[in-house]
């Protein structure tokens, strides 16, 4: 975690947050009721804190899981508490050959109107993991808003199709909007055109040996031997690859942010880079 949280603190929060992120928007759709405009301006605003907070917590990777699981939730939770409910109370004014009241009918397909919404941003949680670029630029909290708007300006898009309405100025503006926010994420090699220094070098192999990168990876330079990951020498990684997967980690592989300093990561990758493909 990038709080350096033990482990039973982080699960705590975690599923506090996610039990949290149903209590705050069930109480805003029942303190706003009709009042739409306002009410998704302030679930976006709710999930930009959730995002914002949960980078702030947990690495950038668990942190894209974390606004998922936590959206997720939220539409599970309508289904179950509000949707479902009436649903029954529908069949049993039908039973019992009365009026069925219409408030939770009409509660029932508002809620309805905001899974469907909530469905695209969800699913690009849920992928960013496997996508290092997007969760692993800077303020990744405002990558992670900016996936999820797209994703419910895509749904909008559908919505309106469906409706006989479509306008195709809407995709296009989304792939301007995706073509800006991949120019702004793209990774900086700047770092790869710079030789590393000597003092690097010596305190990246110090921290390879001391992080135990040689248990998972080969590489000639340090005598490393390590068969669970990616040999180094046959990928040859750059720098920049280097620091972002020690950094955020990747699969398997666990992140060392927060474990190691800013100037251990740079000067590890520095000299993994460097050194790959070498013979020892």
């Amino acid at each position: 975690t990038v709080a350096d949280l033990p482990t039973w603190a982080a699960i705590t929060i975690s599923v506090g947050l996610v039990a949290g992120a149903w209590l705050v928007y069930d109480g805003l759709c029942r303190a706003l009721g009709g009042r739409q405009p306002l009410l998704w301006s302030a679930i976006v605003a709710a999930t930009a804190v959730a995002a914002w907070g949960a980078t702030e917590l947990f690495a950038p990777r668990a942190a894209f899981l974390q606004v998922g699981a936590m959206l997720g939730t939220v539409m599970t939770a309508n289904v179950f508490f509000v949707i479902i409910p009436a649903h029954r109370e529908l069949i049993r004014a039908k039973q019992g050959f009365r009026e069925p009241d219409p408030r939770p009918g009409i509660e029932a397909k508002r809620r309805s109107i905001h899974n469907n919404y909530l469905t695209l941003p969800v699913l690009l949680t849920m992928l960013a993991g496997h996508f290092p670029f997007a969760y692993g630029a800077g303020r990744a909290w405002l990558v992670l808003l900016a996936l999820l708007l797209l994703g419910a300006w895509a749904r909008v898009f559908f919505n309106l199709r469906h409706q006989g309405r479509t306008h195709w100025w809407m995709p296009v503006a989304g792939a301007v909007a995706v073509a800006v926010l991949a120019v702004a994420i793209r990774p900086d090699d700047a770092a790869d055109r710079e030789p590393p220094t000597a003092g690097q070098l010596e305190r990246g192999s110090a921290v390879f040996a001391q992080a135990g990168c040689g248990a998972c990876h080969a590489l000639a330079d340090a005598d490393a031997t390590g068969a669970v990951g990616p040999s180094l020498d046959g990928a040859r990684p750059s720098r920049a690859l280097v620091a972002q997967r020690v950094t955020y980690g990747q699969g398997a592989m666990p992140a060392f942010a927060g474990r190691l300093t800013e100037d251990d990561i740079d000067a590890v990758a520095a000299y993994v880079a460097d050194v790959a493909g070498r013979e020892g």
